[in-house]
């Protein structure tokens, strides 16, 4: 039997589809934040976790160039207020596993390698005599300074300056103790101009002055890091009177000799140190060469002993005024330097022509004339600061020498 129909009053018909309209909105926003939501949710296929710095109980994710990092919200909140507040407020529902998302702008590596120092720092120093390598320091430096971190700027910098001294005996004792490799020099150089360590920058373009011409045009790091068109002019102009400068430096060292007796021989030894310095490290200790060639022609230890000094102090002195020579405005002025420690170069020189060379008493006419017109017409044009003076302490090498300025 059917059931008859029941005629619904108007007023029954129109509360019907009104609530039947709610329920289809209801529907429809549900399905919409579902999609939403959906949207909102960090995939696992959409980036790469990083292996030592994804903590299972971490709270917060950090994504740079699709490497995400899972760290913990207060360590960096308490380390920088410029995360504290860009943690406060993340990217609208963005969430992986429950997490937070962060996204950075910054590269991926200089990302690790500062939640490293932060989240490791324990493992960065450790044993003490270890020194951080460049990539960590320039992480710690980039991120330091774009989130306000002076902690981490400052000990960039002492990094920075442990590899661009302002001692000439630091500055000779530092590679067995500095960061970074010969084609890192460029991103230095990049970066201490960044931060405005105009001290530090002008010394580290002094060491671009010292790369091959080729990895100056195309950059390091498959391009990535390029001397701006300011520095790369000062490098390049630089390389070449760096050149002249160190030819200058033996001419102006063996200007004169304490004794007459030996004043005839330095004539000799200037040309033949002249002859053969073809480098554009002026910094770099030619002592023990110095005294073979000078044995070499007889000359006395007072003599020898005295153009070993004034070597030194002459370069002391190049390191002082490298802004002068690059023409580097310091802007702001640069630190002063201290009292500089001349020790012996134990390297071997390699002077293959030297040793070739016959030895004679005399050299030939040709040679003579050269030297007289040399002595004659070349410049005293390196000097020392008149307020630098050197002395010899007792030690146990005859080049213990002391620099005091």
């Amino acid at each position: 039997m059917l059931n008859p129909r029941v005629e619904e009053s108007p007023e029954a018909t129109k509360a019907h589809n009104s609530a039947k309209r709610r329920r289809t909105d209801e529907d429809d926003g549900s399905a919409e934040r579902s999609t939403e939501g959906e949207a909102n949710i960090l995939k696992p296929d959409e980036v790469t976790t990083h292996d030592e710095l994804w903590f299972e109980d971490g709270n917060v994710v950090l994504v740079a160039e699709e490497i995400a990092f899972r760290v913990f919200r207060g360590v960096l909140s308490s380390a920088s207020l410029v995360l504290r507040d860009m943690l406060v407020a993340p990217q609208p529902g963005m969430m992986y596993e429950g997490c937070p998302v962060v996204y950075l702008t910054d590269r991926a590596d200089d990302v690790a390698n500062f939640l490293k120092v932060l989240f490791q720092g324990y493992r960065m120093y450790a044993p003490p005599t270890d020194h951080r390598s460049w990539a960590t320091i320039r992480g710690t430096l980039r991120l330091g300074h774009n989130y306000h971190i002076p902690a981490l700027v400052e000990a960039g910098r002492v990094e920075l300056s442990r590899r661009f001294p302002s001692k000439l005996s630091k500055w000779l004792k530092r590679d067995s103790f500095c960061p970074g490799e010969p084609e890192d020099i460029i991103a230095m150089a990049n970066t201490a101009r960044t931060l405005g360590w105009a001290d530090i920058h002008v010394r580290a373009l002094y060491e671009c002055c010292q790369l091959p011409a080729d990895l100056l045009v195309a950059g390091a790091g498959e391009g990535e890091e390029k001397l701006n068109t300011e520095d790369l002019v000062a490098v390049i102009e630089g390389r070449e009177v760096l050149f002249k400068l160190n030819a200058q430096l033996f001419s102006s060292v063996f200007s004169k000799s304490a004794h007459k007796e030996c004043d005839a021989q330095r004539k000799k030894v200037r040309w033949k140190l002249c002859k053969h310095a073809a480098s554009r490290d002026c910094l770099e200790s030619y002592n023990t060469w110095i005294r073979e060639v000078c044995e070499k022609y007889e000359m006395c230890e007072r003599c020898v002993e005295g153009h070993v000094e004034a070597h030194a102090v002459a370069r002391a002195e190049v390191l002082r005024s490298l802004h002068i020579h690059l023409k580097v405005d310091l802007g702001r002025g640069t630190e002063s330097p201290g009292v500089d420690d001349e020790e012996e170069d134990d390297e071997e020189v390699e002077n293959e022509s030297a040793e070739d060379e016959e030895d004679n008493e005399e050299e030939n006419e040709d040679d003579e004339e050269d030297m007289d017109a040399a002595d004659e017409s070349t410049p005293n044009t390196v000097t020392a600061d008149s307020s630098v003076k050197a002395e010899i302490i007792d030690g146990d090498s005859p080049d213990d020498t002391v620099m005091t300025y």
